[in-house]
Formats: structure tokens, sequence, C-alpha cells
């Protein structure tokens, strides 16, 4: 295929409807979110309804190739809110590692219910980073050496929590 920046139908939709999302979606609410400091799950929920937010999506702008989706995008997502545009396309960073590792068939079998792709919306988890009885809230986080057990030792003096 010849290198061409002129752009496929394809690709024109998908310029025009992610820009009609940025627009229409999340720059009205982006200034919110940024002030106070909340997660967008509405703007992930339509999102998801929207279709950028499913493996399958992800699957056919990477496998683009010319190579342009993807970037065109991520420009028109992150035009809205960069912030807002990283929340939505972080699982595909996870499903592209695992996309190159392994067969298409084993990807979707990992993918499915991890990033929208057993539903309509977003599959909403959240990564356990603490033991239990260490606390769950990664605000309770303490400087090295500070942590200590019930009996007030410090466990090899480097948990942070």
């Amino acid at each position: 295929m010849a290198f061409s920046m002129t752009l496929t139908p394809a690709q024109q939709d998908l310029v025009e409807r992610t820009h009609r999302f940025a627009e229409e979606v999340i720059r009205p609410v982006a200034d919110h979110y940024d002030r106070e400091e909340e997660f967008p799950w509405p703007v992930l929920e339509a999102a998801a309804e929207e279709g950028f937010y499913n493996p399958l999506f992800y699957r056919d702008l990477i496998g683009d190739p010319t190579g342009l989706s993807l970037p065109m995008f991520m420009e028109e997502l992150f035009w809205g809110c960069a912030g807002i545009g990283l929340a939505i396309v972080m699982p595909a960073l996870a499903l592209s590692t695992i996309g190159q590792a392994t067969s298409p068939e084993q990807m979707l079998q990992w993918a499915r219910g991890r990033a929208g792709a057993s539903g309509p919306g977003p599959v909403h988890r959240a990564r356990r980073n603490t033991r239990p009885g260490d606390g769950a809230q990664a605000g309770q986080a303490r400087r090295a050496g500070e942590a200590r057990t019930q009996a007030g030792r410090c466990p090899r003096g480097h948990r942070g929590w």
C-alpha cells in the first residue's frame, strides 16, 4: 500500500464521530471533572455507547494498514480533554500489550468482560494494591519505614502502607 494522507471514508467517519463526541460530550463537562477532581464515569458510559470503549474497536484501529486511524482517533478525543481521553483509552493500552503476545482468539477471550466487551457499558474494576488488614486506600500510604505491625514492629523497614 502506498502512503497517502488522503483519508478513507471509514477514517473520515471516525474523525467526524470522534470530534462530535469530544465536542458534545467531553468538552462541556471537562472543566467540572478537572475542578472537582472526580472520575468521569458518565463520559465513559457515553463512550461505551458510542463504541469507543471496546477491545474490538481498538483492534480495528490498530489493524489499520495506513497506521493513521489510532492517532486520528486520539487526536480528536484528546482535543476534547486529554485527561478524560486518557481515561477512555487506558484499557486499550493494556490490551495492546496483550494483543502483541497472543492470537486474536486469545486476546478476545482475555478481554471479554474487561473493557466493555461483554456489555453496553464500561466494566468498572479496581486494582487492589494492599493486603487484607493493611488498608485499601492509597491515601493511607506512608513513607518507607513507617508501616507498623500490630505488635509495633516495622516489617523489613520498607512497606509503604
